[in-house]
């Protein structure tokens, strides 16, 4: 069977710039950091293959035309395509560069003639005129190269999506979809299906079905009667939305402001508090301190009573002193010789003293005073405040208790747009099954003799299963499901597993498909192109620094690939082979930078590293 094998990619303008990058047989690992241009080169070779699309990044804009070489039918050829869509030229030979000769003008859009593109590729395969199931009536159509491109290029997004591995997750191309993965495996197309219509008795169980739901509808369109029409309730429940985020914010807010009145109030109330203490404290110290200015008073009396008889005492009688209050024996009249002169001068030192210290008392006084007048002042301030807080308090209270019947009323009305939606959605549901129940001329008997034969799947899962047991993914139930599709591997579909486990099994099972066509001779276009399939993936006994589990998959996954598989495979990753690749591979490292080469889009410098 003949194969189709990929040279090189390349963008190319007239004024001579160019970038450029190379395919070998066998495996052409492209490796480098993000943003480099590898998701690019697949989009690229996708878009060369048929797309009608391609991403424009800034460094496209230097450029006029893609060139791709391809080797078909063991010629070289190269296709040519604007960056904007259309058609393609192809030429005899590897080009890099738009030739000045004129070339085949071929179609990008699939027909019946073989003036297109995909009919050309077709042929390269052995497909040319093949035809695919489309419908559960067995109706068919012509196979377009463009059916079996997403069963070859995998691109990052199929890579870890949760769809089937051969399906799009389109529903109106699920069974073509189908039909070209069992053309693949079995080397039969569906030319000689029949177009068959729905037997009387399935009719009538049809009708039936559809009576059911018209029902239904009816029923469901009562309950809308005087309900908004859908685009309306959706209106609604946005603005209802809208006003809850606000309510529920304005009440965040006032809780806030809630809990910082009340931590002023604490405060203040702590302050009048302290104040009425210290009042206390300089009450009692003021009382203190008359006691001593009276003390100090008496005892300036009692001197001016010495200073002005103190001459006199002689003239009394014995008797008690009355200067000391000593009785007449416990006196020493005669040990004690001192004239009225000294008695004055002392005296009157004592009165001088006397009056410093009551000097003395006044700033103590005034001090207590001004204290006093300070925290009464202090203390009516944070009673004032405690009052404005307070009142403050209550309206916060009374507006959110309005603000909560506001909100209340708001989960009111957005619980009947929301029910008035689900009735929506019901109607749409019911009329959209009633469309496909009118449209189905329910041939599943006609579906289940065309199914996959349980022999093939078999085999096939035995492919998919080898190839993960080689690159270490120890799954030993690993098979393709061929009612749902699926790949199952360790108890669950790969719908199921997550985004690293789905980009292994999506790799898995693309391989495991080429290398069971290309074992057995069957019809395939002998090349994949793969978007990360183990960046994402990490191992169950994941241990040391982040890429360690990533490049022992990717090493186990890369000697498979270079010993045991017969086709050409292109991969992109982030990261390089942990082991040298062998010599007839291709290793194309991006840098990001100008140390070596940049990315498919030269900056400056480098170039790409070949091995062999």
């Amino acid at each position: 069977m003949t194969r189709i094998e990929l040279r090189h990619l390349t963008a190319w303008h007239s004024n001579g710039q160019a970038a450029s990058v190379d395919f070998v047989d066998g495996l052409t690992l492209i490796h480098g950091p993000s943003d480099t241009g590898k998701s690019f080169i697949v989009s690229a070779i996708d878009y060369m293959l048929g797309a009608s699309k391609l991403p424009q990044p800034p460094e496209l804009g230097n450029y006029t035309h893609l060139l791709l070489g391809l080797d078909v039918q063991g010629e070289p050829f190269t296709l040519a395509r604007r960056l904007n869509g259309g058609g393609f030229t192809r030429y005899s030979g590897l080009h890099k560069a738009v030739p000045s000769k004129p070339g085949d003008e071929l179609r990008a859009k699939h027909g019946p003639d073989s003036e297109n593109v995909s009919a050309w590729l077709l042929e390269a395969c052995g497909l040319e005129g093949a035809r695919l199931k489309k419908n559960a009536r067995n109706e068919t159509v012509a196979l377009s190269f463009r059916d079996l491109v997403h069963l070859t290029v995998i691109n990052e997004t199929k890579m870890q999506a949760r769809e089937a591995p051969a399906q799009t997750g389109q529903y109106t191309t699920k069974t073509k979809e189908t039909a070209a993965l069992k053309l693949l495996l079995e080397g039969d197309d569906d030319s000689d299906l029949v177009a068959v219509a729905a037997p009387r008795d399935a009719g009538r169980l049809r009708n039936a079905r559809v009576e059911v739901v018209d029902r239904l509808i009816a029923r469901t369109e009562e309950g809308l009667h005087g309900i908004p029409d859908r685009q309306e309730l959706e209106a609604q429940l946005g603005r209802i939305q809208r006003a809850i985020d606000v309510s529920e914010s304005e009440d965040q807010q006032r809780l806030v402001e809630i809990r910082r009145g009340s931590e002023q109030v604490s405060r203040d109330e702590r302050r009048v508090r302290i104040m009425r203490l210290r009042l206390e404290e300089a009450s009692t110290l003021k009382a203190r301190f008359e006691l001593l200015q009276a003390q100090y008073a008496l005892d300036l009396r009692r001197l001016e009573a010495i200073l002005e008889g103190g001459s006199l005492l002689d003239y009394f009688s014995s008797g008690d002193c009355p200067l000391c209050g000593a009785a007449p024996e416990h006196q020493h009249r005669d040990d004690f010789d001192i004239d009225p002169e000294h008695l004055q001068v002392s005296v009157e030192a004592e009165q001088a003293r006397v009056r410093a210290n009551l000097a003395d008392l006044q700033p103590t006084f005034q001090e207590l005073d001004a204290q006093v007048l300070d925290a009464r002042a202090i203390g009516d301030r944070a009673r004032q405040s405690i009052a404005v807080t307070q009142a403050a308090l209550r309206d916060l209270s009374n507006r959110g208790r309005i603000r909560r019947d506001e909100l209340r009323r708001l989960l009111d009305r957005k619980t009947r747009a929301e029910s008035g939606l689900r009735e929506w959605q019901q109607h749409s549901e019911l009329v959209s099954l009633r469309s496909r129940l009118l449209e189905e001329d329910v041939a599943e008997v006609a579906a289940r003799a065309n199914a996959l034969p349980a022999k093939i799947a078999d085999e096939f899962s035995t492919a998919i299963a080898q190839r993960l047991r080689k690159w270490g993914y120890e799954a030993l139930d690993a098979r393709f499901d061929r009612n749902t599709q699926d790949v199952w591997a360790n108890g669950q579909f790969r719908s199921d597993h997550g985004k690293g486990v789905r980009s292994i099994l999506q790799a898995a099972f693309t391989i495991g498909l080429a290398d069971y066509c290309l074992a057995r001779d069957l019809p395939h276009p002998g090349f994949i192109v793969l978007d990360s399939p183990l960046i994402t993936y990490r191992a169950p006994d994941f241990i040391g620094w982040p890429f360690q589990a990533i490049e022992s998959v990717a090493s186990k996954m890369y000697r498979d690939l270079q010993e045991s598989f017969e086709g050409q495979v292109i991969i992109m990753e982030n990261v390089e082979a942990e082991s040298k690749l062998q010599e007839e591979s291709g290793d194309v490292a991006f840098t990001a930078n100008i140390n070596g080469r940049f990315g498919f889009f030269p900056r400056s410098g480098g170039g790409v590293k070949s091995v062999g």
